[in-house]
């Protein structure tokens, strides 16, 4: 295998096979039912990810080419910008951000803490062991607070 197989750029002639193997794929369909469904997708993600992986292949069906495909994602990823903007704005929320492959480092941050979907949140104890991991704020809330409170409790 040639060292830069991974990243070049797919011919036409791979779009429907890439795209056939993408819409089976069992991490790709779980990040967009938590992204399209976040509360239902951990208990009816059974149900909900082969109905996704259908209308994926309903949808792209007609897809044939790289510039095709590449115009169809178009209008997803517009939405979704935009969705991410407006949601940000309404909360005032404020990501903070980390170079994820620093400098000197083997392995990029997110291998190490296994983030499959942006924004992960990580949170990790006083012995840097990950305690939660996942999309759910309040639940990475809840716990961070019970961290600091045992740990507040330790040190008084």
């Amino acid at each position: 295998m040639d060292e830069f197989e991974a990243i070049r750029p797919y011919a036409d002639a791979e779009v429907p096979l890439v795209m056939a193997r993408l819409f089976a794929d069992r991490e790709f369909l779980d990040i967009l039912a938590h992204f399209r469904f976040p509360r239902l997708a951990d208990s009816l993600g059974w149900l909900i990810k082969p109905v996704i992986s259908q209308r994926l292949r309903k949808q792209f069906a007609s897809i044939h080419t790289v510039d095709a495909l590449q115009h169809k994602i178009e209008a997803y990823i517009d939405r979704t910008i935009e969705r991410a903007k407006k949601a940000i704005e309404e909360n005032g929320l404020n990501w903070r951000s980390f170079q994820n492959s620093p400098e000197g480092r083997e392995k990029a941050h997110s291998d190490d803490w296994m983030v499959r979907g942006w924004p992960t949140i990580v949170i990790l104890d006083a012995d840097f062991k990950i305690r939660y991991r996942g999309h759910d704020g309040d639940a990475a809330t809840k716990v961070a607070k019970e961290l600091v409170a045992k740990m507040t409790k330790i040190e008084g």
